[in-house]
Formats: C-alpha cells, sequence, structure tokens
C-alpha cells in the first residue's frame, strides 16, 4: 500500500481513493439529475466520516480518555468504518422513499465502488490486464445501469448490482483475497439495496 505525506500527516493511498470516488459519484448523480440523491449521498458519506473518526472513542475508550487529542489524529480503524457504512445506510433507508431514487443509489453505490477499485490500483501501481478488464467490465455494468433506469427496469437493475459483487469478488480472488474490507462493504450496500427492493414488491 502507497503512503502519502503532507507535512507530518500521513495517509494511504485508499484514503485518497476513496476520497475521489465519492467526489465523482457524486458529480455523477448531479449529471444524472438525481440532485436529491446527490444531496442525500453526500450526507450518507458524510456521517460514515464522523462515525468512523469518532469512533475511536468507541473502540479505545480508554485511550481517548487519557489522551483527548488522539481523537484528530486516529480513528475507529476498520471497525470503525463498518459502523460508519452501517449509520449511513440507515440514514438512506430512512430517507429514500421514491423507486428512480432507490435506482439512482443503487448506480451510485456501484460507481464509486467500481471507480474506487480502479483509483486504488493507480495509486499504488498495477498490471495493465487486469485493470483493462477491470475497467472494461464494470464501463459495462454502470452504462447498462444507466440505461436500465431510463427504462425503469428496476429488477435489471438489481441483477446488474447482484453482477458487480460477483465480478469483483472474482477479481479480488485472483489476487488471493478471499474477502476484502471493500469487497465486505459492498455486501453491506448490497444488503442494504435488497432491503429497498423488498420494501418495493411488499407494497405492489
Amino acid at each position: 500500500m502507497t503512503w502519502y505525506h503532507i507535512g507530518a500527516f500521513s495517509f494511504p493511498a485508499s484514503w485518497v481513493a476513496i476520497a475521489a470516488s465519492s467526489f465523482m459519484t457524486i458529480v455523477v448523480l448531479y449529471l444524472l439529475k438525481e440532485k436529491k440523491i446527490a444531496d442525500l449521498y453526500s450526507n450518507a458519506l458524510f456521517l460514515c466520516f464522523v462515525v468512523w473518526k469518532l469512533s475511536i472513542v468507541l473502540f479505545e475508550f480508554s485511550i481517548s480518555v487519557s489522551h483527548p487529542m488522539s481523537i484528530l489524529y486516529f480513528n475507529g480503524g476498520t471497525k470503525g468504518f463498518f459502523l460508519g457504512i452501517a449509520v449511513g445506510m440507515l440514514y438512506l433507508l430512512k430517507k429514500i422513499r421514491i423507486d428512480h431514487e432507490v435506482d439512482a443509489l443503487g448506480i451510485a453505490w456501484v460507481f464509486q465502488g467500481a471507480s474506487f477499485e480502479l483509483l486504488v490500483q493507480a495509486l499504488n501501481g498495477f498490471d495493465l490486464i487486469p485493470m483493462c478488464v477491470q475497467l472494461a467490465g464494470n464501463a459495462l455494468l454502470v452504462t447498462f445501469m444507466i440505461k436500465a433506469k431510463k427504462e425503469k427496469n428496476h429488477s435489471f437493475i438489481l441483477q446488474l448490482q447482484t453482477l458487480f459483487l460477483l465480478f469483483q469478488g472474482f477479481i479480488d480472488s485472483n489476487k488471493g483475497a478471499l474477502l476484502t474490507p471493500s469487497l465486505f462493504s459492498y455486501l453491506l450496500l448490497y444488503l442494504l439495496m435488497l432491503i429497498f427492493y423488498w420494501k418495493r414488491r411488499s407494497t405492489e
């Protein structure tokens, strides 16, 4: 993992990839004229960040009490990150109600996941062929999802999200990793989408 330095502050390439992919996703949502989802998605990302940052108090309480300034420099790690995702998911579950908003959210998380994976590879050094395969596969998935959204083909959008999970799992397995933190994050977001689609079916 490549690390970057700004003064005394050091951070991994994955942080850069998360920030950049988040920004790109919000831009795409605005381009798709999904301003409400862009705002809600931004809020969910902010909640995730705040919970991740402050969760050190929960997971390292004694250190936080004895060294309060540690909250500024440290975070809740992987556990805090997943807790932040869970809080963001609950926020979206409460706020999103309309079918096209659910479809836009599906496009958002798949696009962010796809762009994150590509950025991580680019920032850490990459093998050209695997990266081209991932770029082509994810570009097709996102393109088909946008087309399906225009056609209001809700079930196909969910199927494409399933395909993204399988595709990313295949890519990770070829690297010798069975369940990476990023793939587990995608599984959580996919679970959120299943809840949305279950709620939709129950009201039809």
